[in-house]
């Protein structure tokens, strides 16, 4: 492999574009907020899961006792059985934490969690970026590189626009204009939760799928399925959804690559591994269906791969466009099926969510395309970028690059740096924690039916596997019987 001047300096600016867009989702998104002070706990139960499993099992019987609303002992109830659906990540935050020195006080620990989520969270997404851009050196073509330019730049530039964050459930709405809206937003700019240049997980996935991808387009089948087995332990429910669109794509297109033993091995894995950790199944349907489901999928999969005719005879009139899009760049062609997919899919679960229960559809089919477009949103931009004409692309990049510059740079001075902003947040956490401040001056109370507040509860139980200190007590005094 022999780089050029091109492929370096290409390169750089897809780092210089990671650096500054994961500056500014911090800013709007690296706060000690119940997600990251969630993500903190975590890191610190891997290690000790007993302890803190213990902790958070009292936590969820003592807002029992409290007549908590169903909800809300829910989300308490999932999220302490997700522990391991971002294994890679949780661990290295716990060993990027021992290089945070440990608060020996609770005056302490703000600082401590504020240092913590701004050192673990971006090092992490950085590392993302880094095996993309390893990805894309080592394929080395100049078609991928204008494409993933242009497609970044344009993601950086519509990071700029002033909506509101989108909500993920894109089926939850009875308003069709408030639906589309939604949808637009959560499209062009999904703010920090679904955007490529972010720091949780998921914004990890979002990178490594673009990898994924690559590898594909350029016929390297073996490497993108075997590439798919780590990203398991990135974020293992949404890389389950991503390895089924990537079965799927290849049923359709080149289902003979999917009888390729190292494929099938990977799939095999992968899908195992996935299966095995996801713990919404509750919330998907009856046990029952869903083992009927699985079994039906797993039939139908060795039939498209290995039945001579799959499809019955309706070959023939699928003749004229699949001749139409195998004329498309191999790239185009997985983004017009998955639009395609996502279309025909879209009307079968908004019927299947008229019979479910609002939490199944809270957690499952009204965000399911939500998901599936936000994990590959990214893919989808580079992917179209490929209808640029190779002298336009340059172009367009260099302009969707000079907006984002001016942007980028308008933002990142008008605001708080997200140290500074986590810091703040901490530090009242604390005030209210210890009885510095009451509920009428604290601004981080959750939703009717909580009746502790999950920013509080997250923070307090981060403190207590660091510290080895018991802030149970002071939950029990903030708490709100019956929630507010």
């Amino acid at each position: 492999m022999v780089l050029n001047r091109t492929s370096l300096f290409s390169a750089l600016l897809i780092l210089l574009l990671a650096m500054t867009g994961l500056y500014l989702n911090s800013q709007r998104g690296l706060l000690a907020d119940d997600d990251n002070l969630w993500l903190h706990f975590t890191s610190q139960k891997i290690m000790e899961p007993a302890r803190g499993q213990a902790l958070e099992e009292s936590i969820i019987q003592y807002v029992q006792a409290q007549q908590a609303s169903d909800a809300s002992i829910l989300r308490l109830t999932e999220r302490s059985k997700y522990l391991y659906n971002y294994a890679l990540p949780v661990l290295a935050w716990h060993y990027m934490a021992t290089l945070v020195t440990t608060p020996q006080t609770t005056a302490d620990y703000p600082a401590y969690i504020a240092t913590f989520l701004n050192l673990a969270l971006p090092v992490t997404s950085l590392a993302a970026w880094l095996v993309l851009v390893a990805v894309l050196l080592r394929l080395n073509e100049p078609a991928l590189w204008r494409a993933t330019l242009a497609g970044l730049g344009l993601i950086a530039a519509l990071m700029l626009l002033p909506n509101n964050p989108p909500m993920m459930n894109l089926l939850a709405f009875n308003n069709p204009i408030h639906a589309l809206s939604n949808f637009a937003g959560f499209v062009l700019n999904p703010w920090h939760g679904f955007s490529v240049y972010s720091f949780t997980p998921r914004n990890n996935l979002i990178v490594l799928v673009i990898a994924v991808f690559a590898l594909r387009w350029y016929g390297r089948n073996r490497a993108a399925y075997v590439l798919m087995l780590p990203l398991f332990g990135v974020h293992s429910s949404l890389s389950l959804v991503v390895m089924v669109h990537l079965v799927a794509l290849d049923l359709l297109r080149q289902r003979q690559k999917l009888r390729d033993p190292v494929i099938l091995a990977a799939i095999a894995a992968g899908m195992g591994y996935g299966l095995w950790r996801e713990t919404l199944w509750a919330l998907v349907g009856s046990s029952s269906l869903v083992m009927a489901a699985l079994g039906g999928l797993i039939l139908v999969f060795a039939w498209a791969i290995w039945a001579p005719r799959p499809l019955l005879g309706a070959e023939k009139w699928l003749a004229r466009p699949q001749t139409w899009l195998q004329r498309q760049p191999a790239a185009a062609q997985d983004v017009l099926l998955l639009m395609a997919f996502w279309l025909v899919s879209l009307p079968p679960v908004y019927i299947i969510s008229l019979f479910m229960d609002p939490q199944q559809n809270f957690y499952f089919w009204h965000q399911l395309h939500g998901r599936a477009l936000g994990v590959m949103g990214a893919v989808i931009f580079i992917g179209l970028a490929y209808y640029l004409p190779s002298n336009w692309s340059l172009r367009f990049s260099m302009f969707t690059l000079l907006i984002w510059a001016i942007g980028f740079t308008v933002h990142a001075t008008s605001k708080p740096n997200p140290y500074a902003t986590a810091l703040v947040q901490a530090e009242m956490h604390e005030a209210y924690l210890s009885g510095q401040i009451g509920a009428e001056d604290y601004k981080y109370l959750s939703g009717p039916g909580f009746v502790l507040s999950e920013q509080t509860l997250y923070y307090a139980l981060g403190q207590m596997m660091v510290m080895h200190n018991d802030r149970q007590p002071d939950l029990q005094r903030v708490a709100i019987p019956g929630g507010r």
